[in-house]
Formats: C-alpha cells, structure tokens, sequence
C-alpha cells in the first residue's frame, strides 16, 4: 500500500478535503491492495492537475464531495471468485495466528509434562476474537462509514482514532462475554487442522499463479509502485522542519554565534551525527533489556528464558521501528530541504524565508 498522507500534503484546500475523505471510504471498505493503489495515484493526479491549473474544485467534484467519492469507486466489480479468494485469504491469517497461539500453549504444556496428544486448548477467546472482527467489520462498513460521508469537520485522522476506539472496546467485551465459557478441544488436532489448511491454501495459490503468471510470486507486490509517487515529499513534516531552523537561525544570529552563509553547513554536519541516533536507540533498548534477561536465565527454565527473550524482542523491535522511523522520515526531509537550497543557489535562510512566504 502506497503512503496516502505524504500525497496528501502535496493538496491544499478543498482539493486535500477530497482526498482525505476518499482515504477515510478506503479505511472502512474490503477493497483489494492494488485497486487502492490505482484509483487513489489516479484521484491524486487529477485533484493535483486541477490545483496546479488553478481550477475551482467544484468543476471536478461537483457541489456534493461524499457522492464524487461514492461514484469514484464504483467501477470495483466483486463477484464470487473474488468474494471467495478475500474469504480465504481472511482464513489464512487467522490461521497464522491461531497457529502461534496453539504453538506457544503447546510448547507450554509440554514443558509442564502434558503429552502432545493428551494436551488441550481453550479456543472460547479464539472464537470471541474472530466474532468480535466481524462485528467490528460490519459497523466499520455500516455505521462509520455512511458516518464519515456525511461529516464535514471529522477527518481521516479522527476516523481512524475513531475505529481504533471501536476496536479496542471490542477487547473487554469479548472477555466478558466469553468468561464463563470455556471450549477446550485437542491441541494436536486443531494444529492439523489448521496447518493442513495453510498447506492447501499455498500450494493451491502456487498452482494457480504459476498457470496465470508462469511465476509463484504476485507480479502484482513484485511491481514496484511508480517512483513518482512513492518518492513525493511530505509537505506537511517539511513546512515543520523549515520553521523549526527558521527560528533557530533567528536564535543564533541575534546572539551573534552564526553567519547567514554558514547555516547551511552548520545544519549538514548535525544531520550526518543524527544518523548515529539508531545505534544509541539500539544501545539503549539492549542495555534496558539485557539484566532482565540475565534475571530471568538465573530463575527460570531455559523455555521460559527463550520464551522471554522472544517476547521482549519482538515489543523492542515494535518500538525501535515506531521511533526510528519518524526520526529517518524527519531526516529525510532535512535532506530535501538541504539539496533544494543548494540548488536555488540562496542560503539556507533565505530559502526557508521565500518558502514560508509561498505557503
């Protein structure tokens, strides 16, 4: 999936209030990854033609935005085949996880002296899980969004926190319903089950791809996104950014500690040392985490230490990769900055001064 909102600051007006809506109807439908992909770069082209022709937004929507962004993906055509292919695949990584479940409580029982065969488990909050993802699928489609088609003040952003909300009372729910209930079924069945499903599911879906394609991967996922647009810049970080030096060069000068042609320079060389920041991230989550890993190999059995280290692991990398990738992205667009200044041929603050003035 393409990055909606970096194309979305390159819109201004009532041209990015059209987007961000089309982006919120994608957020509450089942559409396909691709067809998402080439009717939004196909809505970007034409709103941002419009802007740069410095047309009225209402010759291209027309008076009513919600009833443009309707008719805008009406042409999806869903038959059985494709209604089928979407329930397999929702099996698949269900399956994906149900298996870890059953694994993890697997490796449990055995390490308790349970046997493989003798072992059972509980799936009443498997079950309570996938009732509750259907019933968050049907009010997503059927109460938020006839709701976000009608709004004009909420935006994508709130209607994501929105359904995030949903998704989140749906947890507590669920465990209160299914309190009571307990549905314990063989382990070792169950992981048949659902491991000879994932089997067929992918042996099926090779057979097929090779007699469409003549390859097992998706020429779909292995075409890259066209380059122009996975390669705009994000307005929004980078109007940020240029205010955030703007101010500090005001800062410095009226202290006398920089010279306006030596900004430029100055901010360059504090760009390559934040690139050491993920190293002193990684030191840091290691050095967090290493005597409790240590604490826990003293106490416990060489499962649970593994199981430990596995679980604390997969929460840092979560982290890591939150805050890692808004400081590459930030970086990324000091760097933008920095080469459009350079090729302007100004210094940097006057470049950051006849931009701010633009927008």
């Amino acid at each position: 999936m393409m990055n909606y909102e970096t194309m979305k600051t390159q819109l201004t007006g009532d041209f990015r209030a059209v987007f961000d809506k089309a982006q919120t109807y994608l957020m509450t439908s089942q559409f396909p990854t691709q067809y998402q992909d080439d009717k939004m770069m196909e809505l970007y082209d034409l709103l941002f033609t419009a802007q740069t022709e410095q047309k009225a937004p209402e010759k291209i929507v027309g008076r009513d935005s919600a009833a443009f962004v309707q008719n805008f993906f009406s042409d999806y055509e869903s038959g059985w085949k494709t209604r089928l292919c979407s329930i397999a695949d929702a099996c698949r990584r269900m399956s994906i996880v149900v298996l870890v479940i059953l694994f993890i409580d697997c490796m449990i029982n055995l390490n308790a002296g349970t046997g493989f065969f003798a072992s059972r488990t509980d799936v009443s909050m498997i079950l309570a899980g996938v009732l509750g993802g259907i019933a968050f699928l049907i009010v997503n489609q059927y109460i938020l969004r006839p709701a976000s088609l009608k709004s004009r003040k909420i935006r994508n952003t709130g209607w994501a926190f929105i359904g995030l909300g949903l998704f989140i009372v749906l947890i507590p729910v669920d465990v209160i319903l299914m309190h009571d209930v307990e549905l314990r079924v063989p382990t070792a069945a169950l992981l048949i089950v659902t491991g000879a499903y994932l089997v067929g599911y992918y042996v099926i879906r090779s057979i097929w791809r090779l007699k469409t394609y003549g390859s097992l991967r998706d020429p779909q996922k292995a075409e890259k996104p066209d380059s122009y647009y996975t390669a705009l810049p994000d307005r929004d970080l980078e109007h940020i950014c240029m205010k955030g030096m703007l101010k500090r060069y005001e800062r410095l000068a009226r202290r006398g500690k920089i010279a306006e042609d030596a900004f430029l320079e100055k901010m360059q060389r504090e760009e390559k040392m934040s690139r050491y920041c993920d190293y002193v991230m990684i030191g840091c989550l290691l050095a967090c985490t290493l005597p409790s890993v240590v604490k826990t190999a003293c106490e416990s059995t060489l499962f649970h230490t593994l199981f430990y280290i596995a679980v604390t692991g997969l929460c840092e990398f979560g982290i890591y990769k939150l805050f890692s990738g808004s400081l590459h992205k930030a970086s990324a667009a000091r760097m933008h900055i920095y080469a459009c200044c350079k090729e302007s041929g100004m210094t940097l603050p006057a470049y950051l001064e006849s931009q701010m003035n633009a927008q």
